[in-house]
């Protein structure tokens, strides 16, 4: 529901009580789950990520020839199958903070530079 609902109407245009209401529960139930709206974007953002690395993991699994064509693929069909995913992920502005490092930067070993 709340994927849907901020795909559909951004950030600024779902409420708590909105969200509580297509639940069908109280509009405090929410509050027992979560902080805020941010957090249950948060949330579902973060499902959105991990959904689509675990589809593009898959792809990359092809062998090399086949590689870059299956992860392009796998990138629109995700995009396709899954446009409210895809618009929490890469279009929605919202506000990030420290308590979802999921969403943030992810660290990676770094290879070192050839100067």
């Amino acid at each position: 529901v709340a994927t849907e609902r901020f795909a559909r109407f951004g950030y600024e245009g779902v409420t708590m009580r909105q969200l509580a209401e297509a639940l069908g529960c109280s509009p405090k139930t929410p509050y027992r789950y979560f902080k805020d709206k941010a957090d249950i974007l948060a949330t579902v953002r973060a499902q959105a990520f991990r959904k689509f690395a675990d589809t593009l993991e898959e792809a990359s699994k092809a062998p090399p020839s086949e590689r870059g064509w299956k992860v392009a693929e796998s990138y629109l069909r995700f995009a396709l199958h899954n446009p409210h995913a895809y618009r929490i992920m890469f279009d929605i502005d919202a506000p990030i903070d420290e308590s979802h490092p999921e969403l943030g930067p992810q660290t990676c070993r770094r290879t070192p530079r050839l100067n």
